[in-house]
């Protein structure tokens, strides 16, 4: 993860570096807590690709500093990883 955010900004301190990490683990963590709050307002009966659209608009509007197709991305291999 450390070496992404190093490629994805070359001149980032190893503050700005450190920052990017621990803000991109809160959105992870938030997305555990959201994915099971939506599942568990909407049921499972919802297909999973309306609950995780659901849960892309809820960390987008948590976490404005990430572009929405970075979220999607991000919510896709969640969702992989958890099957």
């Amino acid at each position: 993860m450390i070496s992404w955010i190093k490629i994805a900004n070359p001149a980032a301190t190893d503050t700005e570096i450190t920052e990017a990490y621990e803000l991109f683990e809160k959105m992870r963590k938030q997305y555990d807590i959201c994915a099971k709050d939506v599942t568990r307002e909407v049921g499972t009966k919802v297909p999973v690709t309306t609950r995780a659209s659901m849960v892309v608009e809820i960390l987008h509007r948590s976490f404005p500093m990430f572009g929405l197709k970075t979220i999607e991305k991000f919510s896709w291999d969640e969702f992989i990883s958890n099957r």
